[in-house]
């Protein structure tokens, strides 16, 4: 038995992710013993968090919005003893200190009451990979996605960690790398599972009488930390994706490719042109056999290819028409396609043999590219009437033309070799 308790905030935030500033001070010797912020969660609304404190301590909630620059103002927020009764809240705060609220734990409070038990919290990962901030438990009575931390020293696919919850119990969830305290996208799915309690399907820890352990599985209600059989995980091979970007109007700076397996998430696999070819590409390691679907897009969905439904490489969706492909059992660079096309892009008019000349970009406004595996002895640029507006004896592979002072039309582009002649139609849009 002991004079200290736990309280618990309840927190309503409907709209955004506001915030208090908890602080408990002991003040006899002066000691601070918490410092913190807690959240507030747009998709699940209420969030509660508990702490302890005992007679003689300050307790200060400040409302992170107008005091601290890491939040906005919650919408609502109460204060409740360790019988759960409202002490006061957001509206009748009694504000005294700092912007915010002061409360002294009380005898009849805290007299006889048990502060919180200590928990071992152990998650059997094995049915899942762990992501790069490793696994967590929060939520609930326990706070922000990444609450607690947890940890696998040995290992073996087993995390745990130790936690306090309050005599009452509580709610609560693992998390698998979260990226912050408001992440919940990470914590486990346990929708229609026997273990999963309330409205947002948490785990529900019971009401305690002494320190336990908790043995779990990610996902999962096993109790004795043990996972169901599972099929072993698929192995993954490297896809490479390319898109030409040379044909492109629309003014961008940075093409991703958006997919099923990215959750259509914007720019989580962006591309990259190494060569300023204008091909932009990136390596995406993939389950084998897995189907998927995606299209390119740019800055974060910024603008996005158009495809045809009616084309090979297509779902034949003319409402959300995405590329196809099911991952093949090797790694994959796939064919360079033209931004919504599924073929290459056509640089114009290729005649004779001479077939391995690439003019980008294309329309271009200043510097015309021009890349072939066989020197080219001239290159003369024609207008649509066929007079010469430029020449060029570059005998060389590649050739840089400033065609800047030319004015804004369609134009011919003859590239000769000793082998051939190839005609490619560009446009200059200055």
């Amino acid at each position: 038995v002991s004079n200290c308790c736990d309280y618990t905030l309840e927190i309503t935030d409907s709209l955004t992710i506001g915030g208090l500033r908890i602080t408990v001070y002991n003040n006899n010797p002066f000691l601070q013993t918490l410092d913190t912020i807690i959240f507030g969660n747009p998709n699940m609304f209420n969030t509660l968090f508990s702490f302890s404190a005992c007679v003689g301590d300050s307790i200060h909630i400040i409302d992170a919005g107008p005091n601290l620059n890491t939040a906005q103002s919650v919408d609502f927020w109460s204060f409740n003893d360790p019988n759960g009764q409202e002490i006061f809240n957001s509206v009748n705060n009694n504000s005294t200190w700092l912007g915010g609220s002061q409360y002294s734990p009380q005898i009849n409070h805290c007299s006889g009451v048990q502060i919180s038990y200590n928990i071992t919290l152990s998650v059997n990962t094995a049915n899942i990979s762990v992501g790069p901030n490793g696994m967590y438990a929060g939520g609930g009575v326990l706070g922000g996605a990444d609450a607690v931390a947890l940890s696998d020293p040995d290992g073996d696919g087993t995390w745990s960690g130790m936690a306090a919850f309050p005599a009452a119990g509580g709610n609560y969830v693992f998390l698998n790398s979260p990226s912050n305290g408001g992440d919940w996208a990470a914590k486990e799915d346990l929708t229609g599972l026997s273990c999963a309690d309330g409205q947002y399907n948490d785990r529900l820890m019971g009401s305690l009488t002494a320190d336990t352990i908790i043995l779990a599985c990610f996902g999962s209600c096993e109790t004795d930390g043990s996972c169901p059989n599972s099929p072993p995980p698929l192995p993954q091979f490297n896809v490479t994706f390319k898109v030409d970007m040379s044909q492109v109007t629309a003014g961008f700076t940075n093409p991703e490719v958006n997919a099923t397996f990215n959750s259509w998430c914007g720019n989580c696999n962006p591309m990259t042109d190494a060569d300023g070819d204008e091909i932009w590409e990136v390596t995406i390691p993939l389950d084998s056999g897995l189907a998927i679907e995606y299209k390119f897009s740019a800055d974060s969905w910024a603008i996005e290819e158009q495809n045809d439904p009616n084309s090979s490489c297509t779902n034949g969706n003319a409402t959300n028409t995405n590329r196809v492909l099911t991952v093949p059992a090797t790694d994959t660079v796939l064919t360079e396609v033209c931004w919504g096309s599924c073929d290459p892009c056509s640089s114009g008019i290729i005649t004779n043999r001479l077939n391995t000349v690439k003019l980008y970009p294309n329309p271009v406004g200043d510097v015309l590219n021009i890349k072939s595996i066989e020197k080219l002895n001239s290159i003369i640029v024609r207008d649509l009437t066929g007079r010469v507006v430029m020449l060029s004896n570059p005998n060389s592979i590649d050739v840089s033309l400033d065609v800047s002072l030319l004015s804004n039309n369609i134009y011919f582009v003859e590239c000769h070799s000793t082998n051939g002649l190839s005609i490619h139609k560009i446009i200059i849009s200055n």
